[in-house]
């Protein structure tokens, strides 16, 4: 049937062109036309730059208290004293590089139109076309300088306090001491930032259609668009750390005097821990992209009542990527803990004598470090559709035609993620106990020692992975009818 209708089309066509053309020739007033065009750009940009920025403050802060109480009846006195003492400071700084930023856009449009008219009634000619394109694109890189971070944090206090008893020829007195201190730092830092988003979107449509009296006519019509964006992604990596540190101390001491007998007892005790961590990355590159596509198309003509065609045919596509690239990453982590403990007794009675000293003291140490991980993928997915219709009609014959096809796929290779880890943790303990007894020209003295030590080391690697999935797949479908009515 479509032969047919385009032979037909055809033969009438020329036919009607040479019958029209004389007719012209013999009323060249009947003949009408007109056209139009309009264009239209324009662009647009802004670019910024903002300065570096440095910001810091710091703050110090003391404070420090006495107090004394004396009790005195007859032959009994009592006596306090009380000492505290404390100071912090506190020092923070950021800094950062300039920014840039340059936004700009563009856009263009264009149409053009077309009409003619010849004679008029079943011998007359009718034509019009048009035509419009248009396109436009964005973009906006923004940059960002590094970024500094760092605070640091100090803190001290001591106390003292001193208790002081007599009663006649017995007394006792008391004197405790402590001391606290910390410190601790922190610091964060990145390389810079990079961002280009982009954008681009274009399209174009035409029209066109014909007539040749009342019987003949044709008309067609076409639009297609397209567009594109992406985010590039870039950063140059990242470092933090903090330390911290503290310790404290304690004393006492106690005197406790009867006549000729006495108990002196003496403490202390002091506490260190330590921490530090470190973590790296190195740098970091993502960029995300998608495209797409449509185009759509139409024809219709007929050739007096009986015969008739029409088709169509659409396309779409879509396809997109995420390339990721990761230079890995590295740390550290140690702590250690020290303790140590005394505590002397000495008593005195006439002649007699006795001392006993213990005295205890532990460190653990721990320290762990890893690197490793890089990795990198490029996953990527497209689908493109295809569906066609056509259609005509033969007095009472009419057959319709249409197929769709359908193609996609889908891919993620990657790589990487290799790694390694060490932890090592170390603890010595040491202990002392002594003792000497004193009675007259006799003496015994007893002295031991233990000491414990261990060490543990452990060890993880992971050499990576990679993998390259695909898939993909296609279906399509086709369906033919006729139909005769008698």
């Amino acid at each position: 049937m479509n032969i047919w209708i385009k032979r037909s089309l055809g033969t009438i066509a020329v036919t009607g062109g040479i019958v029209l053309a004389g007719a012209a020739a013999a009323q060249a007033d009947d003949i009408d036309g007109q056209s139009s065009s309009n264009d239209s750009q324009g662009s647009f940009s802004a670019p910024i730059s903002i300065g570096g920025l440095d910001i810091g403050s710091s703050s110090e802060r003391s404070s420090s208290s006495t107090e004394e109480t004396t009790v005195t009846d007859g032959d009994r006195s009592i006596s306090e004293t009380t000492e505290r003492s404390s100071a912090s400071s506190n020092d923070s700084r950021l800094s950062t590089d300039g920014i840039s930023i340059d936004p700009a856009a563009a856009f263009s449009r264009s149409s053009e139109s077309d009409r003619s008219s010849t004679g008029s009634g079943s011998t007359g000619i009718d034509g019009s076309s048009s035509q419009s394109e248009q396109s436009a694109s964005a973009s906006a890189p923004i940059t960002i300088g590094s970024l500094d971070f760092s605070q640091q944090d100090a803190r001290q206090s001591d106390e003292r306090a001193e208790r002081t008893v007599v009663d006649g020829d017995r007394s006792s007195s008391e004197v405790s001491e402590r001391s606290d201190e910390s410190q601790s730092s922190t610091s964060f830092g990145t390389g810079s930032i990079s961002l280009d988003p982009a954008a681009l979107l274009e399209g174009s449509s035409s029209q066109d259609s014909s007539r040749l009296g009342r019987d003949v006519a044709e008309d067609s019509s076409s639009s297609a668009s397209s567009g594109a964006a992406s985010l590039p992604i870039s950063i140059e990596g990242f470092t933090f750390s903090r330390e911290a540190a503290s310790a404290s101390q304690q004393a006492g001491r106690s005197e406790l005097v009867d006549g000729d007998r006495s108990v002196v007892t003496e403490r202390s005790s002091a506490r260190a821990d330590e921490s530090a961590t470190s973590f790296g990355g190195g740098g970091l590159d993502i960029a995300p992209a998608l495209s797409f596509g449509t185009e759509q198309a139409r024809e219709d003509s007929r050739l007096g009542r009986d015969l008739q065609e029409s088709s169509s045919d659409s396309r779409a596509s879509v396809a997109g990527s995420l390339p990721i690239a990761f230079d890995g990453f590295s740390g550290a982590f140690g702590s250690s803990q020290a303790r140590a403990d005394r505590e002397d007794v000495t008593s005195v009675d006439g002649d007699r004598s006795s001392r006993q000293v213990s005295e205890t003291a532990s460190l653990v140490e721990r320290a762990t470090a890893f690197e490793g991980g890089a990795f990198s993928t490029v996953p990527a997915f497209g689908l493109d559709t295809d569906q066609q219709q056509a259609s005509d009609r033969f007095g009472s014959t009419r057959g319709t035609t249409s197929s769709s096809t359908t193609n996609g796929f889908l891919e993620g290779p990657f790589e990487g993620g290799a790694f390694d880890v060490t932890d090592r943790s170390a603890s010595v303990t040491e202990a002392l106990r002594a003792s000497l007894v004193s009675d007259g020209d006799r003496s015994v003295e007893t002295v031991s020692t233990d000491r414990d030590e261990r060490t543990d080391a452990r060890q993880l690697g992971f050499d990576g992975f990679d993998g390259d999935p695909r898939g993909a797949f296609s279906t399509s479908t086709q369906r033919l009818s006729d139909l005769l009515r008698r």
